[in-house]
């Protein structure tokens, strides 16, 4: 019991140092780039969907079985995309996405994030 504790506290601690590691690198950037933000965002992404497999998908597997945890997965995974393709958004890269298909529109271009060296 006092071992899982510590686990606990240990890894608690863990999280909280490595918030405060990025909070820091992020101020050491000299200037905002969509490159900086791109490797944030895909390491970011790699950590979610590793949770999700490891984590979500075994203890899914453990309760409702193999074959019910793949087919619940992969309707998230449709579901996201149907979220993604037919919700109207703004993009990183400044494009709108229409209610008509296919057709985008730019918006007003903020200078901070610009990728050119």
């Amino acid at each position: 019991m006092t071992n899982d504790i510590l686990a606990a506290l240990i890894l608690t601690t863990f999280a909280g140092l490595a918030t405060g590691l990025g909070s820091l690198i992020s101020y050491f950037i000299p200037k905002q780039d969509l490159r900086y933000l791109s490797v944030s965002l895909g390491f970011a992404a790699g950590v979610m969907i590793f949770v999700a497999f490891v984590d979500l998908f075994y203890g899914a597997r453990d309760v409702i079985g193999l074959n019910y945890a793949n087919l619940f997965f992969l309707i998230g995974v449709v579901f996201m995309f149907i979220i993604d393709r037919f919700v109207p958004h703004i993009h990183i890269d400044g494009l709108i996405d229409s209610q008509s298909k296919g057709s985008v529109s730019k918006r007003d271009h903020d200078d901070r994030w610009d990728c050119d060296p």
